[in-house]
């Protein structure tokens, strides 16, 4: 398998539908991107441009994580910007969801297949700016936010001028039951464009 591929976490039909609430009622009609029906609410355990991941690496990897999240809760606690630009529904306090940081760790096994050719990404166009930190993520594992930078979320949206949009935070705990991991391939702004089957 080569390219923009993520291992996904699918969340319950409840936790869907309020994603697409929140996003609807928070962000602005002509925001860029707006999460609605028929796109799919996810958390992202790890996503990057890989090359050559062989279907069977990739499947043990699913398997793995599938036996230790399927069905199990995770909370949702706020809403609000990432870097004045994303409107994420973010996952509790780590400590609360240490099963989410280990899996993380699972899921980044598939770095050692990242694409180090392909590294186009509307971070590196300068379009969000990064952290010295965040540009070393890219260059050992692909993406900015992973390891110690990553943030477990659902995004909700995105607009180029977010933070002078939507003032707004939400605090309210929200219990989440993960539905499955999957292997999807994922497309601009972290948009699942399909559910890969292996």
């Amino acid at each position: 398998m080569t390219g923009n591929y993520g291992v996904v976490i699918l969340p319950d039909e409840n936790t869907i539908a309020k994603a697409y609430e929140i996003a609807q009622a928070t962000l602005p009609s002509d925001a860029e991107y707006v999460l609605r029906s028929g796109l799919l609410p996810h958390l992202t355990l790890y996503h990057a441009p890989l090359a050559s991941v062989p279907v069977s690496f990739a499947r043990t990897v699913l398997v793995e994580l599938n036996n230790n999240l399927s069905g199990r809760n995770i909370v949702l606690d706020r809403v609000a910007s990432f870097k004045g630009f994303f409107l994420f529904w973010y996952a509790a306090h780590p400590k609360l969801n240490d099963i989410l940081r280990e899996s993380h760790r699972v899921a980044l096994k598939l770095s050692r297949f990242r694409d180090r050719q392909n590294r186009t990404s509307d971070v590196l166009s300068g379009k969000i700016l990064t952290t010295p930190q965040e540009l070393l993520n890219i260059e050992g594992y692909g993406h900015p936010w992973v390891a110690d930078s990553f943030s477990p979320h659902i995004t909700l949206g995105y607009d180029a001028s977010l933070d002078f949009k939507v003032p707004y935070r939400i605090r309210q705990r929200w219990d989440m039951t993960i539905k499955s991991v999957s292997l999807a391939r994922i497309g601009r702004l972290g948009i699942i464009e399909e559910i890969v089957d292996v």
